[in-house]
C-alpha cells in the first residue's frame, strides 16, 4: 500500500516519467499527475486536504513553464526514499521540488511556482557571494 504522494507538474512530456512512477512505487509511494488546466486551483485542493475547494470564480491561470514535484503525505525516511528515486530516474536537478505545508496549500500552483523561482534565485544568488564572506561566516560557525 502506498504512503503519501508526489504530485508531478510537467508543462511538456519528460523521458524520465515513467521511469520515475515506477521508482517511487518501489518506494511504496505513489505518483499522481497534475495538468496545465490545474494552474488556478489551491494547492489543499489538489492533493485533498480539507477546508479547500475547487475554484469557481477564478480568472484562468497561465500554466508555469517549469516542471514541478510536490510531495505530500511524505515524511523521513519516505522522502529519503522520494528523492533517491527522483535521482535514479534521471529528474534534473533544475525541477522544482516542495512538500505541501499549511502556508503554501493556499497557494495555486503558479503562485507555489513563483515562490520555488524566487528561492532559487536567492540560493543561487548566496552562491555566488564573496569567498571571504563565506569564510568569516564558517570560521564565525566553528568558534
Amino acid at each position: 500500500m502506498a504512503n503519501g504522494t508526489v504530485y508531478c507538474y510537467l508543462p511538456a512530456p519528460a523521458a524520465w516519467e515513467g521511469k520515475l512512477r515506477q521508482n517511487l512505487a518501489i518506494q511504496g509511494l505513489r505518483m499522481k499527475k497534475l495538468t496545465p488546466a490545474d494552474a488556478g486551483e489551491q494547492l489543499g485542493w489538489l492533493v485533498g486536504l480539507q477546508g479547500f475547494e475547487k475554484a469557481t470564480e477564478r480568472a484562468p491561470a497561465q500554466p508555469p513553464e517549469e516542471a514541478m514535484l510536490i510531495f505530500h503525505g511524505i515524511t523521513g525516511a519516505r522522502l529519503e526514499g522520494g528523492l533517491r528515486a527522483m535521482m535514479k530516474a534521471g529528474v534534473p536537478r533544475s525541477v522544482y521540488k516542495s512538500i505541501v505545508t499549511a502556508e503554501n496549500a493556499k497557494w495555486d500552483l503558479c503562485q507555489l511556482c513563483g515562490e520555488l523561482k524566487k528561492e532559487r534565485e536567492a540560493l543561487d544568488a548566496g552562491k555566488r557571494a564573496p569567498t571571504a564572506r563565506r569564510s568569516k561566516h564558517m570560521t564565525q560557525r566553528r568558534a
